[in-house]
């Protein structure tokens, strides 16, 4: 679908632009919930993988994210070049606490608590993060 059929047919071109993110967020949510029953009910334990229930390596993934991007004519960002961007922004433009992002990338805390009392749940990590982010 060419970009100005798609934006022209768009159910969300005549919301304000908060509701058009909270709709989309919701959709994508709910995108992805049906993507995970769905594998679930075929047995398959990964959410992606090499198409034989196994999960993909590095090299596989690095292949489809750079066959995904030349095929939608957008620039190949290097996976570990996202994770840098990614933390950039947490901290820079987001705000994030220093601990909650280091927390969000699998890194330990420092110090004797860090490294042996710390250990939030997934849960809480996420909890944290909707509350440094104003999201209820």
């Amino acid at each position: 679908m060419k970009a100005k059929s798609f934006y022209k047919n768009n159910k969300h071109n005549n919301m304000n632009p908060k509701e058009k993110e909270n709709n989309q967020e919701e959709e994508l949510k709910t995108q992805v919930v049906e993507i995970v029953a769905a594998r679930a009910a075929d047995g398959r334990e990964w959410l992606s993988d090499r198409g034989d229930g196994l999960p993909m390596n590095r090299s596989i993934c690095n292949d489809r994210w750079r066959k995904l991007c030349a095929a939608r004519g957008i620039e190949h960002i290097p996976w570990s070049n996202l994770r840098n961007s990614w933390r950039t922004i947490a901290e820079v433009e987001l705000r994030l606490p220093w601990d909650l992002i280091e927390m969000l990338m699998g890194h330990a805390l420092p110090g004797v608590s860090g490294r042996h009392y710390i250990r939030p749940t997934a849960e809480q990590v996420v909890r944290a993060a909707f509350d440094a982010l104003g999201i209820s």
